[in-house]
């Protein structure tokens, strides 16, 4: 009564293949029990009918061979399928979703990766250059206050270009690709890299930025 619409003094004698939506439906059904009457019992989707509406209605059917004292049968039950149905739809219509959203994010970092790589390249060719020039320069010009200045330069591009390398390195982090130095360096040589970025921007200002390492630091 509550499954398929009508009062159950109207089930009785009703033939099971009346309950399918369609005649395809009721042939599979058909042989669905027919195969639980010979062998083991069936568990399978049926696409009923809803007598009041004519709507289609998913059920899932349990179908086993029982035997009576005086008669054997198959006794069928039918459970309506039609919420768990549309939570299936929209369980996978999100999981499509997460889908798609996933490869457009992969895509996304798969373009900013190519592009800073692009850049970084595009980038070194003129670092290259001003630190051959500035190495040149601070070699060979013969005024001292000069030769400060171009190693300055020097040093400065250097720092950039270092920043230009961790920049790729961070693409290659999101990729998954990034690998781990561990090596030695100058304390003091790192110290006065960084004082003379930082003297530059100091310049012209009351500010006066003195890196004074200790005697007995390591190199």
């Amino acid at each position: 009564e509550q499954i398929f619409g009508f009062p159950r003094r109207e089930a009785i004698s009703r033939n099971l293949s009346e309950l399918a939506f369609s005649p395809e439906d009721a042939a599979r059904g058909r042989g669905q029990i027919e195969l639980a009457w010979s062998g083991e019992p069936q568990i399978f989707e049926w696409q009923c009918r809803h007598f009041e509406t004519g709507r289609p209605m998913p059920c899932e059917v349990y179908a086993r061979h029982v035997i009576l004292p005086e008669t054997e049968i198959v006794c069928v039950s039918v459970r309506d399928v039609t919420v768990a149905k549309k939570n299936e739809q929209t369980l996978r219509e999100a999981i499509e979703e997460v889908r798609v959203a996933k490869e457009s994010a992969e895509e996304a970092t798969r373009a900013k990766s190519e592009f800073l790589a692009r850049m970084s390249h595009e980038i070194r060719t003129p670092m290259n250059a001003i630190l051959g020039i500035s190495y040149i320069a601070a070699r060979d010009c013969p005024d001292p206050g000069q030769r400060t200045g171009f190693r300055r330069i020097h040093r400065a591009a250097e720092n950039l270009l270092r920043i230009i390398n961790d920049i790729l390195d961070f693409s290659k982090l999101e990729a998954g690709k990034v690998s781990i130095e561990k090596i030695p360096f100058n304390v003091a040589a790192l110290a006065t890299a960084v004082s003379d970025v930082a003297s530059v921007r100091c310049a012209g200002k009351d500010v006066r930025f003195v890196v004074e390492p200790a005697r007995d630091l390591p190199e």
